[in-house]
């Protein structure tokens, strides 16, 4: 990237107001982390016996 085109991203990101996650997103956030957590440990599991 050039330095202007990363300049203008970073003031536009400045810019933007800060949002909260919504509850529900949280929700599908901690979800899919333990959804892999569990199917990571699923795996492990299988391959060693």
């Amino acid at each position: 990237m050039q330095k202007g085109s990363e300049r203008r991203i970073k003031d536009e990101l400045q810019r933007m107001p800060y949002e909260p996650l919504l509850p529900v997103e949280r929700k599908l956030i901690l979800g899919s982390l333990l959804l892999g957590a569990v199917l990571l440990v699923l795996l492990l599991w299988t391959t060693r016996g």
